[in-house]
Parts: structure tokens; C-alpha cells; sequence
């Protein structure tokens, strides 16, 4: 699996991604600030792009596939306990 090329494996996450930016257009989503941030926060997508990259070379499939999983664990609880916050200030 670690022959693979990474690209085979982004595509399908890639694709419904992009297809979800006219719709973020249409709400407006994107305005200068934004733009502004994710081009200054970019370097660190191939930074961590790159250390997981390494890591993966260097790691049991396994051992990082449970600790790739564990951490999208934890950071989806974060965003959805962030939100639900978020959602109850505004009494939604």
C-alpha cells in the first residue's frame, strides 16, 4: 500500500469537496478574510501533507491507519461539541 500513488487514494475525497464550492460561492462564503487566511495557512497543508508522508513511510500500515482514525475521531467530536456550543449561544 505504501507504493500506491497518494494521488489514487485523494481523488475520491477531492472530488465531492470541490463539487460543494458553488454552493459555498453562493452564500458567500468566500470574501477577502477568508482568501486572505487560506493563502497564508496554505504552506501548512503540504507541510503536514509531507509529514504524513514521512510518517506513514516510517510506521506499521496498521499502527498509523488507527492513529489517523483516533485522531479524526477526537477533532470530530471537538468540531461537533464547537458547534453544538455555537448552535445553543445563538439558540438555535
Amino acid at each position: 500500500m505504501k507504493d500506491e500513488c497518494p494521488l489514487f487514494f485523494a481523488v475520491p475525497f477531492s472530488s465531492p469537496n470541490t463539487a460543494k464550492l458553488p454552493a459555498y460561492a453562493g452564500v458567500s462564503m468566500f470574501n477577502a478574510p477568508t482568501l486572505r487566511l487560506s493563502l497564508m495557512l496554505s504552506p501548512l497543508v503540504v507541510f503536514g501533507a509531507g509529514l504524513g508522508l514521512w510518517v506513514n513511510r516510517k510506521m506499521n500500515d496498521v499502527l498509523f491507519g488507527k492513529i489517523v482514525y483516533a485522531v479524526t475521531f477526537v477533532l470530530g467530536w471537538y468540531l461537533a461539541i464547537i458547534a453544538g456550543r455555537e448552535l445553543w449561544v445563538m439558540g438555535v
